[in-house]
């Protein structure tokens, strides 16, 4: 299921028209840079989204609304409407946004009371 929710996102156009700073799209844990300067590896968003829908299916059913925290603070209420369009477009699931203090986030972060 998550790696379905990885494949659905467009990281390239979160980055180009939400952040708008010039970062590179975090495709890795890592960043591959770190490693090798040559390494940019890019997919088309079709076949991310293709394999995302995919694994979807594969998933058991879960109960819809998808509810994504974030913090309320700097870009990442615009970041958190993106993806919830993107999956929303993608994988057909209803995303609910819930804003929270960054206190409050760190707390349910640290308990692990997420979905």
């Amino acid at each position: 299921f998550r790696a379905a929710l990885s494949f659905a996102l467009d990281r390239r156009s979160i980055v180009e028209h939400v952040l708008q700073g010039g970062q590179m799209p975090a495709e890795n844990l890592v960043p591959p840079y770190l490693f090798d300067p040559e390494i940019r590896q890019e997919r088309l968003s079709f076949e991310t989204h293709r394999e995302a829908r995919a694994l979807l299916a594969q998933c058991e059913p879960f109960a819809e609304p998808l509810v994504l925290n974030y913090r309320n603070d700097g870009m990442n209420a615009a970041i958190a409407q993106s993806v919830q369009s993107q999956w929303e477009s993608v994988l057909g699931i209803k995303v609910v946004l819930e804003a929270i203090e960054t206190a409050t986030y760190n707390q349910r972060i640290a308990k692990e009371e997420y979905q």
